[in-house]
């Protein structure tokens, strides 16, 4: 195995695909990522003055959290010269509690025995020792909405009011969330104090997320491995199955890559996309197929044996699949239907998510076309 994953992937490149790997640019971020920084300069600038926790907001996989890491990089690198800046990002998804939460952030900046405080306490301590050495700590809370939830934003509220009554600030937060509006379940005292600079991020459309799956698999494969049309596909995929989900995308590669291997091929084709997709995110409901009339059927044996076929096409004309249609038919001795007939009858296979459009042509994204083609000999020729 470790001999065909050296003819795929490059010496390390899996590790490219994972979501903790942060690339050195992020693709249609820069925006973010500069709005980001301008609002953090001022940790330097005014250490001392009122801050304004920003709130990076957006669906999961949109750049917020890698975005982040990058901005925290380059702020640190700046401030460097002037203060001694610590950096936290906490995941909250994985932190459930506020008070794990806490401990998390105090296990990074004192070595000072915990047991028996409380969350306030904690965070007075990591406070005090900041104090005491001079130094700052720009704090990161990662996907809190479940702990907003969960607490009601008491958490949020300590973070922010802890330099009240001490004069200089030392903590800079900062919260990542998907929805902004989960403040709305919190106390206005708690609203009032995170007022600062709101930064969005959008799903990725299926044209940003081309971009994004070509860089990594410039890093992640071997040159020429991942054929264009593929790429077309997991951008396709991604964006209209998974949101404009970026980890979407980045999973569907590294799975597509196994794929090919398990194969022995050598490249990554639109159907080895089709097979990863069915293992990682089915989409066709098991079943849908046994109520499917027969003429149906052979309409959509036709696009599968097309696809089947060629399998490195991301789509076909509604025409090549009326050609396809009048070979099957020809072969099974079937009554020919008309081109609209055809073409009505993919418009319902496009209403039951088998079958998708883009750009006008004829997409088949969630489930191998080998494998639905021999489902449909077996339906129509029982």
């Amino acid at each position: 195995m470790k001999m065909k994953t050296k003819k795929i992937f490059k010496p390390g490149g899996q590790q490219m695909l994972d979501v903790s790997y942060i690339p050195p640019q992020l693709p249609h971020r820069e925006e973010q990522i500069k709005l980001l920084i301008d609002a953090l300069t001022l940790i330097s600038e005014v250490p001392s003055e009122t801050f304004f926790p920003p709130l990076l907001y957006g669906p999961t996989g949109t750049g917020k959290t890698s975005s982040m890491k990058l901005a925290a990089e380059k702020i640190k690198k700046e401030v460097k010269r002037k203060m001694v800046l610590h950096y936290v990002h906490v995941p909250c998804s994985v932190f459930t509690k506020s008070y794990s939460v806490v401990q998390r952030i105090s296990e990074e900046i004192t070595s000072a025995p915990v047991r028996g405080l409380g969350g306030e306490e904690l965070l007075s301590m990591v406070f005090g020792e900041l104090e005491t050495r001079d130094e700052y700590l720009l704090l990161v809370l990662d996907d809190v909405d479940e702990l907003i939830k969960r607490d009601r934003g008491r958490l949020l509220f300590m973070v922010t009011r802890l330099e009240e009554g001490h004069g200089k600030r030392r903590l800079f937060p900062v919260f990542v969330m998907r929805n902004w509006r989960i403040l709305n379940v919190t106390p206005p005292a708690v609203r009032s104090k995170i007022t600062g600079l709101r930064i969005e991020f959008e799903p990725y459309t299926k044209e940003e997320l081309v971009s994004i799956v070509k860089q990594r698999l410039k890093l992640a494969f071997q040159p020429d491995v991942v054929s264009s049309n593929a790429v077309r596909q997991i951008s396709f995929n991604s964006a209209v199955l998974g949101g404009g989900d970026a980890r979407y995308a980045l999973a569907l590669l590294h799975g597509s890559g196994f794929v090919a291997l398990k194969t022995g091929s050598k490249k990554i084709g639109v159907e080895h996309i089709r097979e990863a997709q069915q293992v990682f995110d089915r989409r066709v409901p098991h079943g849908v197929l046994d109520r499917v009339d027969r003429s149906s059927l052979v309409i959509l044996m036709a696009v599968a044996k097309g696809f089947k076929d060629e399998s490195d096409v991301h789509s076909f004309s509604i025409r090549k699949i009326y050609e396809c249609y009048l070979d099957v038919s020809q072969k099974l001795e079937e009554k020919v239907g008309s081109r609209n007939e055809v073409a009505d009858k993919i418009e319902e296979f496009i209403d039951s998510s088998i079958l998708y459009r883009d750009d006008g042509r004829i997409v088949l994204p969630s489930i191998s076309a080998l494998d639905l083609y021999e489902k449909l000999v077996e339906l129509v020729y029982k």
